[in-house]
């Protein structure tokens, strides 16, 4: 699921997703947060100062913090759920 935030799906894997989904409360339910998450994180203005006046250059996560957050969106995801 956290692959379709990072680059657009293939037909058959957005299919796969999409029905995964409609079955799955949990993977629905994580896709809802995710959106918020985005939705608030794209709300930072693209001047690199956030709405609260800090300088979000020093909010920014390592590139090894951001393989952990996905990595733990993966498993979490997939936790007790069949593959998609």
């Amino acid at each position: 699921m956290s692959d379709s935030y990072e680059r657009e799906l293939q037909p058959h894997e957005r299919a796969a997703l999409r029905g995964h989904k409609l079955s799955c409360g949990n993977c629905c339910q994580l896709d809802r947060d995710l959106k918020v998450v985005v939705s608030a994180s794209r709300h930072h203005n693209n001047d690199g100062v956030d709405h609260h006046g800090e300088n979000r250059e020093d909010q920014e996560l390592s590139v090894a913090a951001r393989e952990r957050i996905k990595n733990q969106i993966r498993s979490a995801s997939t936790a007790g759920d069949p593959p998609v």
